[in-house]
């Protein structure tokens, strides 16, 4: 358990890293990798850089609550240098990932839901989360409004190739191949779409659920969500000492899915290769106590 948390300090303290050298590439000192970007840290795009600092995110929070003094004081600081390079990147999606995966953090750590004893109370916790889902989404669709019409035009092509093979899809890379061609003929029978000025060549529908489904199909959408879902029910239901970490970087990788592309970079890969020994590893280790 000391040994997990160890390595987990030692992600958190890569992410630090990380994040310094974006401000770095901010302010001038450093070049960014995308000509369009000034801050991509040591990726050749944001979309890299946001994924990783957003799933080791939560291990800052946890460790903050966990420590004291100095070394409270240390944490903070780099928790809030990982944020403010989040927001330097000008990523909604980052902060999303990383306001979703703390309020889990807090809800874990401090039992907030089993405190909630009358009904009234509940109630109003649902309204709240609801007003805070809705305000997210509204401000998302708000800030570079763009962007995330950009997505709605790249989701509606996407839901048309869905239609045309549901079961296994188009196979793989079965997205970049074929979503060009959707695209000419969605604007063909909607002549008049608002979209039509944000047309582009599109590699990726930013989100990895239907990226999946696209190629894929229902099928590999159904086990991918069946895989995702026994990781997350086996932490959840562990009685591991960093729980609350695994499920905030679990929460921050599918907030990071929905709108964004982190499976296409290996350190994502790694650290979900990670989670998941981690998971079943606690799992085997369980079922052997007496």
């Amino acid at each position: 358990e000391i040994t997990s948390f160890s390595v987990m300090k030692g992600l958190f303290v890569v992410g630090v890293f990380q994040s310094f050298y974006g401000v770095l590439q901010y302010i001038g000192k450093y070049p960014s990798n995308h000509n369009s970007f000034a801050v991509t840290g040591s990726f050749d795009n944001p979309a890299g850089f946001i994924a990783v600092l957003s799933l080791l995110f939560p291990i800052g929070i946890f460790w903050c609550i966990k420590s004291k003094r100095l070394e409270q004081r240390l944490v903070f600081f780099s928790v809030g240098l990982i944020l403010f390079s989040i927001i330097i990147s000008g990523s909604r999606t980052g902060l999303l990932a990383v306001i979703i995966s703390t309020i889990s953090i807090f809800i874990i750590e401090f039992q907030l839901l089993s405190s909630i004893k009358f009904l009234i109370y509940f109630k109003l916790y649902e309204f709240s989360t609801i007003i805070l889902a809705v305000s997210g989404l509204y401000t998302y669709s708000v800030w570079k409004p763009d962007s995330a019409n950009g997505r709605l035009l790249i989701w509606n092509v996407s839901t048309e190739m869905i239609k045309d093979k549901p079961l296994i899809g188009f196979g793989y890379k079965g997205f970049q191949a074929n979503y060009m061609s959707y695209q000419a003929q969605y604007f063909k029978e909607n002549p008049n779409s608002s979209f039509k000025q944000l047309a582009d060549n599109v590699t990726h529908p930013f989100n990895e659920f239907i990226k999946i489904a696209v190629n894929y199909g229902v099928i590999g959408l159904l086990l991918y969500i069946f895989l995702i879902s026994i990781v997350f029910w086996i932490i959840f239901k562990s009685k591991h000492p960093q729980k609350n970490i695994l499920v905030g970087m679990l929460v921050s990788f599918i907030t990071i899915s929905i709108f964004s592309y982190p499976l296409q970079y290996a350190p994502i890969w790694l650290l979900l290769i990670y989670l998941t020994l981690v998971a079943f590893s606690v799992r085997l280790y369980e079922k052997n106590l007496p």
